[in-house]
């Protein structure tokens, strides 16, 4: 574990803090003081939050700031405030002192820079792996070409920590056995392979179209082979799935056996329903972990973090993937196909509407190959396209596309 350093890092709170903790947890000092007026007040709690619960800062003293009287809208009001409120906080605590002012206003900014000796500025940009260090001198600011030291490995807990009060993951990463099989369908639907075709179109009606209907509403549903198409071709694809548990799925000469749509009860049923929800499209956020997991580390990934904010408490937010990259926060909604009910611009909708609580985030909305094929056959393909890229949102739909968007 790597010791602090004895110095006194004062950092300008705003709305997006992710640059503020990854320059903190580069220069490891001793003391932490956080500036931030009233409407950033809980932004500054959660940042302070993350840092203590980063083992190495543990014994951090991490300070808030009094700023009753800070307004920092004016230079005369933020000059004020710098001189009789942070120059005396900082004569109590050791030098030297750093700046970092890549929050805050302008006036505040300009207030900071020249109120105090700092021993160096800094300006950690989003996204920008290097943070930017200078002395004011009496020329002005003089730009330090000495390298920072080594930017460190945020994790995406701490990432999302900054904007959510509680995190709930409620899922682990894939299983080998997953992942194997989540690329065996990926490719089968790629090739369109019939007997694939006609087992998730059966599935699809049974789950999902007639999922209401009362010869549905069953534990365990039995379908003679007629109900199916290109049956010698539907048998290797059960046979497959009968590796997630063949105590779900079962055929003989006669008939399939197959999970409905019976509330679960017991464990067994309760099984069945997750082993539905990843055929129904759970196995692709599985191929797109895999995929992802090749450029992302493990920390800066993960996969249905349930989320929940200060101000909605009685309502979780759910995100398919989770990652931080390059210091940028993605979150990627992954669709197989369009749920009944749905529209096209829901799915861009839902996706805009659940990153406004991770800060600011890039967006990646992913299809399957169902859901693409019928979008380009119905020469929908391009203008949805269109439409995700107005509304800031990439559209992906395989590995390439993944990786262009990503930049890996």
């Amino acid at each position: 574990m790597m010791s602090l350093i004895p110095m006194t890092y004062v950092c300008v709170v705003s709305e997006h803090n992710l640059p503020n903790l990854e320059a903190i947890l580069c220069y490891r000092p001793q003391t932490v003081i956080l500036i931030a007026t009233a409407n950033f007040t809980q932004a500054a709690k959660r940042l302070k939050d993350q840092l203590l619960a980063t083992p190495e800062f543990a014994r951090t003293a991490v300070l808030l700031a009094d700023t009753e009287h800070l307004a920092g809208n004016t230079l005369a009001n933020s000059q004020h405030w710098v001189q009789h409120a942070l120059v005396p906080l900082l004569q109590r605590h050791a030098t030297p002192h750093f700046l970092n002012l890549t929050g805050g206003t302008k006036p505040l900014a300009v207030a900071l820079l020249y109120g105090h000796a700092w021993q160096e500025c800094h300006y950690k940009a989003l996204g920008i792996q290097d943070i930017e260090r200078f002395v004011i001198t009496e020329r002005g600011p003089q730009v330090l070409t000495t390298a920072s030291p080594l930017m460190p490995t945020v994790s995406i807990e701490q990432a999302i920590g900054l904007y959510c009060e509680a995190l709930n993951n409620t899922s682990s990463a894939p299983s080998a056995l997953e992942q194997q099989l989540a690329q065996q369908l990926w490719q089968g639907l790629v090739s369109q392979d019939v007997g694939l075709g006609s087992l998730f179109e059966v599935l699809n009606r049974i789950w999902s179209l007639e999922r209401e209907e009362p010869k549905w509403q069953k534990k365990v549903i039995t379908l003679p082979w007629s109900s199916f198409t290109h049956t010698a071709h539907v048998t290797p694809w059960l046979t497959a799935l009968q590796q997630l548990g063949d105590q779900h799925f079962s055929f003989s000469d006669l008939s399939v056996t197959l999970p409905g749509n019976a509330r679960a009860n017991s464990r067994q049923q309760k099984q069945a329903a997750q082993l539905k929800s990843w055929i129904a499209g759970g196995w692709l956020e599985d191929v797109v972990y895999s995929w992802l997991s090749e450029h992302i580390p493990a920390s800066q990934l993960s996969i249905n973090l349930q989320t929940q904010t200060s101000d909605d408490r009685h309502s979780q937010r759910e995100a398919d993937i989770l990652l931080l990259h390059k210091g940028i926060t993605w979150v990627m909604e992954i669709k197989a196909d369009l749920p009944p009910n749905q529209t096209l611009p829901d799915l861009e909708n839902q996706l805009s509407s659940s990153a406004k609580r991770y800060g600011n985030t890039n967006k990646i909305l992913f299809i399957g190959p169902e859901l693409k094929n019928k979008l380009v056959g119905k020469n929908n393909f391009d203008s949805f396209k269109g439409r995700c890229k107005g509304n800031h949102v990439t559209l992906c739909y395989d590995k390439a596309s993944l990786y262009k968007a990503l930049g890996v």
